[in-house]
């Protein structure tokens, strides 16, 4: 009987290690990736853009390296971050266009994406020029 009840005992005390285990691996890696920053813009034109910065690692604020996805209605735009520029309050990236390998910015506040004052090369193959300035949304 005193088997029986230390098989359940270390049984019990394996269940409990394994779980510890798994928090600590999830906590370790910051719940399987990086964090996401998402900014809006609305064009004078009423047609809004959201740009959206993932993070490669549990870091807080967005650095050279990271992804980007920038949309505007059916219009889609993927790449990676090659710069990050701070002034004045405002953050600049230079967006890196993953098929072409043309360079666009994005000028962000905490408060949304504010420019897109250059060309904006999109993945349909398609680019146009950026509307400018924008009226920012609030992050999302």
């Amino acid at each position: 009987m005193k088997n029986i009840f230390k098989l359940k005992a270390i049984r019990s005390m394996a269940v409990i290690a394994l779980a510890a285990v798994i928090g600590f691996t999830f906590a370790a890696c910051g719940g399987g990736g990086g964090s996401t920053e998402t900014y809006s813009g609305t064009a004078a034109n009423n047609i809004v853009y959201t740009l959206r910065i993932e993070e490669n690692t549990g870091r807080y604020a967005a650095v050279a390296g990271d992804y980007y996805t920038l949309t505007s209605g059916d219009f889609i735009s993927k790449g990676t971050v090659t710069r990050v520029a701070n002034s004045g309050g405002e953050t600049t990236f230079t967006l890196r266009h993953t098929i072409t390998g043309n360079t666009f910015t994005a000028v962000v506040l905490s408060r949304g994406l504010i420019r897109l004052p250059n060309r904006i090369w999109w993945d349909n193959g398609q680019s146009r020029l950026g509307p400018g300035n924008l009226t920012p949304g609030a992050g999302l």
